[in-house]
């Protein structure tokens, strides 16, 4: 995977991320797992990450509140759903950048995308997997985190002691 996707370029990706006012990460099916990755592990240390699935909801309504300073991390896999594109095309038309976790080079949401990052899905079944695309996810929280160290801190803190507060965590 780090043989086609090169440190620089991701260094790039998490500039992106971070500069955002608002993130949002979208997927459907196979790609659903990655979208749910990244939107909890974002918003834990970044706070403006949203979890959007293009096939489930009125993304239209989201969409009219979006600005050309947030994000869209979308992830889509074969057999390619026709509404995770056209949530990313009419972002595109808003001018709201569009990061796309995809299988190759040649998939539809491509053509929507300002950076692409390709994680191979292919499976020994006949299904799409997402362990490359959630390695990629893994990557893209952490060096978030890092990046926004102080930030990261700070929120992680306070979220645990409200975690404390209310006794989620089973034991003491």
């Amino acid at each position: 995977m780090f043989d086609q996707i090169s440190a620089e370029y991701l260094d790039t990706i998490i500039d992106e991320i971070l500069a955002a006012d608002q993130i949002y990460c979208t997927s459907v099916r196979s790609g659903l797992p990655v979208g749910q990755y990244l939107t909890h592990g974002l918003n834990r240390s970044l706070g403006n990450c949203h979890l959007v699935m293009a096939d489930m909801s009125d993304w239209i309504d989201d969409m009219i509140n979006m600005k050309s300073t947030d994000l869209i991390i979308a992830t889509s896999f074969p057999r390619y759903a026709q509404r995770i594109i056209e949530f990313v095309k009419v972002a595109r038309e808003r001018n709201i950048k569009v990061i796309a976790i995809t299988d190759n080079y040649s998939a539809p949401i491509v053509e929507h995308a300002d950076h692409i990052l390709t994680c191979d899905s292919s499976s020994i079944a006949f299904h799409n997997s997402p362990i490359t695309a959630m390695v990629v996810a893994d990557y893209i929280i952490s060096a978030a985190a890092i990046r926004n160290s102080d930030e990261t801190r700070g929120r992680l803190d306070e979220i645990n002691n409200i975690l404390t507060k209310i006794e989620y965590h089973h034991g003491k």
